[in-house]
């Protein structure tokens, strides 16, 4: 064999230079400190290792050692504080019991206070140290219950803190003062023992104390469980009533309103009026709680509104805009911060009372004080916004209505660096040519959100757990994925069972997004919860337990464009036995704003019932429409189509018949966009279909558009005039639009309030304008 045909065996390498086996080397992560480990005959990187490792135990064991020190410093102060403490006596105990009880009823020491007037509500005015107006006067009977909200003093317990306390000098008055107004300690403890006039206990803390004659009118007068019949015929009589049929009323300025009133008069929310010892209705600020911050002025606008939502009546407001968005956004967030901290006052407040009377000498022969304040969870309020933008400006409206300047603001909002990182956004480096767009799209405009908000003492905390918030607000998006399907595993809705206030803020945008979701939300409101919570059961309201808590209520939504959606959602799930009430504004119709003059024909459709409109509009368009698209006679016609359920219908039935043409809808793909522009400038296809959500978003310049039919009136009136205009040559342009009678509003939008209700009434079907 050859040289390349053997096999080269391997040569044993030098004894000297033979190489070592590598030794694992273990890390720190080996070690568990505390073991012992030799370290003899270690590598250097061993015995760095164990450099680090001594280094690290003697951190842990100094640790330890502080640790150590601060427990044991903490117990020897206490041991000194315990035994610098004099021995009572048993005298003085009772003595500072009924001291306490006196003070929290509101009493001064020495001295009983003013009587009040027999006639009156049993409330009057004083000023607190901040200079606003309180309510000093106890009712001496009364028979209204006690209402609020759960409140889970085990998360806010520093709330107790320092609250509802008395001077504790002077001398003690023990006599019942004879007044109809206010009555002593022993006159109160006598009382309980008769079973008498509980109700004393209802007067807040001098802190808290606020004008709460509406809330307690809408939450306090049928809180007994022998009135919940009433309340559920009342609440079926409440939505079964069509606000649309009442007459037009002038509310301010130019805007409009028509009121539902309660369907029994005893539950109506009484009109403002002066209360004892007063010359006027309270202002504003007496209706406000002492830690929101007022403004100097308000507008006659917001003032008027607060008022309309001090009443506790359902709202429905269709004449929101960007000119108004502030001062509506102010007032419905005083409204709710209001209802929050009253809520929450009267809970704190029962609390006080509770324990002290329990520390009375003889509370053992006392009868039990019972107060339904709560609900079975300690959410009250719901806010409803399409995008984080609107979280961020609500936030920051809090913080400057709740913030005490004289304190810390990190300490007092929570998690603020946070919040501010997710829910802002900066502008695009580009922005939209269109001002309006940019109005609507600003900042972050993610609508999957959903953010839970605690009210303390002197803090706000945001992310907190939505069982332990006071205030949500969330997106309908971010909302249905936390309440689930039906079937699904992860599903919790139980929040939401004791809900006193949602607010649906640009409710015309959930259409943009899915309104299907706003229904789901409201459908799971008010429920009784699947899980048991902690609750006080005998604290819960009985209208929870009746199941009837949704009739108690109050749903107000700000929309710019009405629709039979929400005026569906707003007969049927609004129940409120306060009564309703619907804003409106009178419009001169945005066909006043095409520029050019072009034939605008509308023709009504004859149509029995809301759930018919869909399919007589598709039988007009295809019988008298599409036959017209598919000849010759006409190109570069835009079908314009709102509802994508209509569009995907359309759009079937001219592919089911082989017609050609381009479409455009919020889910086609930008490649796919910018094809279909081109074929309709070219004229390679004669009609293009094209929905409203696409433009509401995208806000396109199309060219070359000669015709235009509107298969449905836009929801957003600004659309119609605003594609009119985009018809380069108007001399043989024209324009057809559909509506039927359910249309009302879209109509009295684009072509005016005037000339619409004539449209709807005339016996003609055809209306053309130029």
């Amino acid at each position: 064999m050859g040289k390349k045909g053997r096999t080269q065996a391997a040569k044993p390498a030098p004894k000297g230079k033979r190489k070592k086996a590598k030794r694992k080397v273990d890390t720190a992560a080996d070690f568990e400190p505390g073991t012992l480990v030799n370290f003899r005959d270690h590598t250097p990187v061993e015995k760095k290792i164990k450099r680090t490792l001594r280094e690290e135990m003697s951190f842990r064991q100094k640790q330890r050692e502080d640790v150590e020190r601060k427990k044991r410093e903490e117990e020897e102060r206490e041991a000194q504080d315990i035994a610098a403490i004099p021995e009572s006596d048993p005298e003085d105990e009772v003595e500072s019991a009924y001291s306490t009880l006196t003070s929290l009823l509101g009493c001064q020491q020495g001295k009983p206070e003013e009587d009040s007037d027999p006639d009156s509500e049993g409330e009057s005015d004083g000023a607190d140290d901040n200079g606003s107006n309180v309510v000093r006067e106890i009712p001496a009977s009364s028979d209204e219950g006690e209402d609020g909200e759960e409140d889970e003093e085990g998360e806010d317990e520093d709330e107790d803190e320092g609250e509802g306390e008395g001077d504790g000098e002077g001398e003690l008055e023990r006599e019942d003062d004879g007044s109809e107004g206010h009555v002593t300690a022993l006159g109160f403890v006598e009382r309980l023992k008769k079973g008498e006039c509980i109700d004393d206990a209802r007067i807040l803390r001098q802190r808290d104390s606020v004008d709460m004659r509406r809330y307690d009118a809408h939450f306090q007068s049928l809180m007994d469980a022998d009135d919940m019949e009433e309340l559920k015929l009342a609440g079926q009589l409440a939505g079964s009533t069509s606000v649309g049929d009442q007459e037009l009323e002038a509310l301010v300025d130019d805007y409009m309103i028509q009121r539902v009133e309660a369907p029994l008069p005893d539950m109506s929310v009484p009109k403002l009026t002066a209360a004892a010892g007063k010359d006027a209705p309270p202002t504003m600020r007496e209706r406000l709680h002492p830690r929101i911050a007022c403004a100097e002025s308000y507008s006659p606008f917001e003032e008027t509104l607060f008022d309309q939502l001090d009443t506790y009546s359902d709202l429905m407001f269709t004449a929101w805009s960007f000119s108004n968005r502030k001062e509506i956004e102010r007032a419905y967030m005083q409204h709710a911060l209001n209802h929050v901290l009253k809520s929450k006052a009267y809970v704190l407040r029962h609390n006080d009372l509770l324990e002290h009377v329990s520390k009375l000498p003889d509370a053992a022969d006392l009868p039990e004080l019972e107060f339904r304040d709560q609900g079975y969870t300690r959410p009250r309020a719901l806010i409803l916004v399409p995008y984080r933008n609107n979280a961020l400006r609500l936030v920051k409206l809090m913080e400057a209505l709740l913030v005490n300047r004289s304190r810390d603001k990190a300490e007092q909002l929570k998690h603020k660096q946070k919040f501010t990182r997710e829910f802002s956004e900066e502008d695009p480096e580009f922005p939209h040519p269109n001002p309006e767009h940019r109005q609507f799209f600003e900042g972050n405009i993610d609508d999957c959100f959903c953010l839970g908000i605690t009210i303390s003492k002197f803090a706000v905390g945001l992310y907190s757990d939505l069982y332990a918030s006071d205030l949500i607000i969330a997106s309908p998006l971010g909302l249905r994925r936390i309440i689930g399907a039906e079937g699904d595993a992860s599903r919790d809705f139980d929040f939401l069972s004791s809900i006193d206030l949602t607010i649906l803020d640009q409710a015309d945008v959930f259409h943009m997004q899915n309104f299907l979701h706003v229904s789901h939300v409201f459908n799971h409101l008010n429920l009784s919860p699947e899980k048991p919570r902690d609750a006080d059961i005998s604290r819960i309201r009985h209208a929870c337990i009746e199941g009837i808590a949704s009739h108690l209520r109050q749903t107000i939504i700000f929309t710019a464009t009405g629709t039979p959606q929400q005026h569906a959602l707003f007969s049927r799930a609004c129940t409120n036995v306060s009564g309703k009430a619907l804003v409106t504004r009178p419009t001169l119709g945005t066909i006043q704003q095409v520029a050019h003059k072009i034939s605008q024909v509308f023709h009504r459709l004859p149509c029995e019932s809301h759930s018919e409109a869909s399919d007589v509009r598709f039988e007009h368009f295809m019988q008298h429409i599409k036959p017209l698209l598919s000849s010759n006679l006409r190109s570069h016609v835009l079908v314009f189509i709102p509802s994508y359920f209509d569009f995907v219908r359309v759009r079937n039935a001219l592919k089911k018949d082989e017609v050609k043409f381009a479409q455009i809808c919020e889910y086609t793909k930008n490649t796919n966009v910018s094809r279909a522009r081109s074929y309709f400038f070219h004229g390679q296809r004669r009609f293009m279909l094209y929905t409203e959500r696409y433009h509401y978003h995208q806000r396109p310049t199309l060219r070359n558009i000669k015709h235009i039919v509107f298969y449905q009136l836009p929801q957003y009136p600004q659309f119609y005039s605003e594609l009119l205009n985009l018809i380069p040559d108007a001399s043989d342009a024209t324009c057809t639009a559909l509506f039927t009678k359910y249309d009302a509003e879209s109509l009295c939008r684009v072509v005016g309030a005037s000339r619409g209700a004539k449209m709807l009434v005339s016996e003609k079907d055809t209306y053309m304008f130029v």
